[in-house]
């Protein structure tokens, strides 16, 4: 007697899900590699944009948040240069030497680690106008450690370490 057989067996079923599995474990890595690649791309602009707005906020604050009168280099906070989002929508925007306005909303919070920009939180350090230096590092790194820490200061050499944070001694990039 013939069976009339609908659908996949058993054995049928197994193989597609073995075939799919190894097709998943080939493609992963590659996956992995290139999201970490965009993250760390996007952490080399984000830090060189930082760079940027230390260089154009001491030269409209001289002496940073202090009264504008004095050469005396007072501070410079991270949040100074974003100044938050009711200040810098306003029309006209409020410009003070709090608030900025020269960071876009999600770079100007990437501060902490609840809300960093493609997994990466910067830190800044500015101790007076011509010494500064900016971090970038990673909220979570990867199994393989290729993960990348970023350092960039009033030199302006961008430089890089491996799954340790970066420091004026670290690799320059393009090395």
């Amino acid at each position: 007697m013939k069976r009339n057989q609908k659908g996949f067996s058993l054995l049928e079923l197994l193989i597609a899900i073995g075939i799919i599995l190894v097709i998943t474990a080939i493609a992963l890595p590659s996956l992995l590699a290139s999201r970490r690649a965009s993250y760390q791309s996007s952490a080399v602009q984000s830090i060189t944009t930082l760079n940027k707005a230390i260089q154009t906020y001491l030269n409209e604050f001289p002496d940073g948040e202090g009264t504008g009168t004095s050469t005396t280099f007072t501070k410079m906070a991270y949040t100074d240069l974003f100044g938050g989002s009711a200040n810098c929508t306003a029309t006209p925007p409020t410009i003070s030497p709090t608030s900025a306005c020269i960071l876009d909303p999600v770079l100007g919070v990437a501060n902490a680690a609840a809300t960093p920009k493609d997994n990466y939180v910067f830190t800044m350090t500015v101790t007076n106008p011509g010494t500064w230096s900016v971090l970038a590092d990673p909220v979570a790194g990867d199994i393989t450690g290729n993960t990348k820490h970023f350092y960039i200061d009033n030199t302006n050499v961008l430089r890089y370490a491996l799954g340790a944070p970066a420091t004026s001694a670290s690799t320059p990039v393009g090395q």
